[in-house]
């Protein structure tokens, strides 16, 4: 199940599969809220709002918005699933939301004292993930 799986990945785990962002994703679906490049700025958003408030891990808000995105967004359940966060830029109407904003924003959290600590538990190989990602030494 849901532990196992988070267990196996080494992911951290909080509450479990994010029901909140489920519902916000289906919601936008039914109101017919944009393409699948909305659904992935969406989830980003919950992510950006539930990881820091520690409602949610990252592995939970990606599960519970899996089944809405097509297979280019979704976890690969694996070292990339970070970058599937925001694989790519994305277009919303005549607004492109650039992926380098996004991973240059968490380039600058690890420059914190916080980001820090965390590139300090981190294996060798994720912080070479999250240094390709950001373009900061982690």
């Amino acid at each position: 199940g849901y532990l196992a799986r988070a267990d196996s990945l080494g992911y951290r785990h909080v509450a479990g599969p994010s029901g909140t962002t489920a519902n916000v994703l289906q919601l936008a679906v039914l109101l017919g809220m944009g393409g699948e490049e909305a659904l992935a700025l969406l989830r980003l958003a919950m992510a950006a709002w539930m990881i820091p408030t520690d409602d949610h891990s990252f592995f939970e808000i990606m599960l519970g918005a899996d089944s809405f995105l097509p297979p280019k967004f979704r976890l690969a359940m694996g070292m990339e699933d970070l970058g599937q966060l925001m694989p790519e830029n994305l277009h919303i109407g005549n607004k492109v939301f650039l992926k380098t904003d996004v991973w240059g924003s968490v380039g600058q959290w690890l420059q914190r004292t916080d980001g820090k600590r965390l590139c300090s538990v981190m294996t060798p190989e994720a912080r070479s993930y999250l240094s390709k990602l950001t373009g900061i030494t982690c």
